[in-house]
């Protein structure tokens, strides 16, 4: 089999790729709560690396019957703190024809989902319409939205395309973002305060201090910090 997109992750069923095992290259999920710095990062694998621009089919090994391809990393979550993620898709531009083991149909579909939260779809069609190459894969931008209901979330991305030329995967990122300020004492009721910040972006510390954050319409501001 020939060689994936250079420098991205595929989602793709594996054929023959050097001695058949599941391998993945590309960039790393960077995980970003607020008012931190770089975080948790899915690992790189397998030969993807700068020596190896390439990005080998993900999934498990060609002996094993071609299973559709999944990427998932945990990370630590905040119960009820809003999550975007955000990532580049495509899709292996490489094909076989209609009625080969290998065969994956021109619209590449990946299924995005987080625990607890509804799994969305996305897809990028690589027909001769679209005409992306190996050399330009027209990368599309997407955003999948999910709350946290446990302290720890499994993220995943999963081929749902049969085959060996499935979505291709790239920038994947994760940032906390921050709800809306409260404006009402009753927000901050049974632990609404845990998952609330003011209007720059601190938690609050207590009950107490979030109702006193909306007694004062804002000024005083929370003593949790970032």
């Amino acid at each position: 089999m020939g060689p994936g997109p250079p420098a991205k992750e595929s989602l793709s069923r594996p054929g023959r790729c050097g001695r058949g095992h599941a391998r993945h290259g590309g960039r790393r999920l960077s995980v970003r709560r607020r008012g931190e710095g770089q975080g948790h990062r899915f690992p790189r694998q397998g030969n993807g690396s700068q020596e190896n621009p390439f990005s080998p089919d993900l999934g498990n090994r060609y002996q094993a019957g071609l299973a559709p391809g999944t990427v998932s990393q945990s990370f630590p979550t905040e119960v009820g703190g809003t999550y975007q993620v955000t990532f580049d898709l495509s899709g292996n531009p490489d094909g076989r024809p209609v009625g080969d083991s290998l065969w994956s149909p021109s619209l590449k579909d990946v299924l995005v989902s987080a625990t607890g939260a509804l799994p969305q779809h996305f897809t990028f069609d690589t027909s001769a319409a679209v005409s992306n190459t190996l050399s330009n894969m027209l990368w599309q931008s997407h955003t999948y939205t999910f709350k946290a209901t446990s302290a720890g979330t499994a993220l995943s991305f999963a081929s749902q395309i049969v085959g060996a030329f499935g979505p291709a995967l790239d920038n994947v990122s994760v940032v906390e973002t921050a709800p809306p300020p409260p404006t009402d004492k009753e927000q901050c009721k049974d632990n609404g305060w845990k998952t609330l910040v003011d209007d720059q972006g601190n938690h609050f510390k207590n009950q107490g201090d979030c109702v006193s954050y909306v007694a004062t319409k804002g000024k005083n501001k929370a003593a949790g910090g970032h």
